[in-house]
């Protein structure tokens, strides 16, 4: 992820481990685990949309930050950088969308196609606003993940919005994002996630 601290103070590194733990990558696993353990019918079909989920909504994107990273062409998984997060943005959102296709072909439950829908629009957003204006997307993620959980699984899961000041005080204290940055992020989320869910329910449920 970020350039790991060294000699930095320990709010520095708090916030570091913050943002680590709480990165798109690592709550894209969370959510594809729980959804498909959740909502799949039996093993093997939780070992399908399981498999599929993480393959293109986790791992392909993440490879490819991998490559950006290893070749040098990014500062680090982050991508600090805004002019450089175009192109992988634009993978994501491609990566996303098979897999959105592959999860409905198959029959997969709303939720989990909602997911995919959620992580399809959010990355389209954050792509269309990242031309002008450097968005969170630690807190899209947060925020999308609790949101999620929240509507499906138990209104309990909402509980979890007490992490986006959280992952938003990381964020701002690693120098990555302004207050309006990770503000605009953590609202925005909540709110597209919410309609999303919404319109699959309606159209797909």
């Amino acid at each position: 992820m970020l350039k790991k601290p060294e000699n930095s103070g320990i709010i520095y590194k708090i916030a570091y481990y913050i943002s680590v733990l709480l990165n798109p990558t690592t709550l894209g696993v969370v959510a594809v685990v729980v959804f498909s353990i959740v909502f799949g019918n039996s093993t093997r079909d939780t070992l399908y949309l399981f498999v599929i989920s993480f393959i293109f909504c986790v791992l392909l994107p993440f490879l490819y930050l991998v490559y950006l990273k290893s070749n040098k062409l990014v500062e680090s998984l982050d991508v600090p950088n805004r002019n450089q997060r175009t192109t992988p943005y634009l993978l994501a959102a491609a990566s996303y969308a098979i897999g959105l296709v592959l999860l409905v072909w198959y029959g997969a439950p709303w939720p989990l196609v909602a997911l995919l829908v959620c992580y399809l629009g959010n990355t389209l957003f954050i792509l269309s606003v990242n031309l002008f204006w450097k968005i969170s997307a630690h807190a899209m993620g947060v925020g999308a993940v609790v949101t999620g959980f929240g509507l499906v699984i138990s209104p309990l899961y909402f509980w979890g919005i007490l992490l986006l000041p959280i992952v938003s005080w990381s964020r701002i204290t690693l120098d990555m994002h302004s207050r309006g940055q990770v503000i605009a992020g953590s609202v925005l989320s909540v709110i597209l996630t919410s309609v999303q869910f919404e319109l699959v329910l309606k159209f797909y449920g």
